[in-house]
């Protein structure tokens, strides 16, 4: 079954501490929808998520990122 894995850096300045959060994600269909709202697959609870953020495309053997018209864009390092 293919998966991801997300790590998330959340930095938080007030405190400077850092946090991470990891998120192991299978494909059970062929999209996973990302972002902040209840709908969303992943959610994430950050206010630079969209509700609708991104999409995670699994197809011939391959993973593409799809930005689905967030405010912020989507970025990968």
């Amino acid at each position: 079954m293919p998966y991801i894995v997300l790590n998330c850096l959340n930095v938080n300045t007030l405190r400077k501490e850092n946090s991470k959060i990891i998120y192991v994600v299978n494909f059970l269909q062929d999209w996973i929808s990302l972002g902040r709202g209840h709908e969303a697959d992943v959610r994430i609870a950050d206010i630079s998520i969209s509700w609708k953020h991104a999409l995670f495309i699994h197809k011939n053997k391959e993973i593409w990122l799809k930005d689905d018209d967030s405010k912020f864009g989507t970025m990968v390092l």
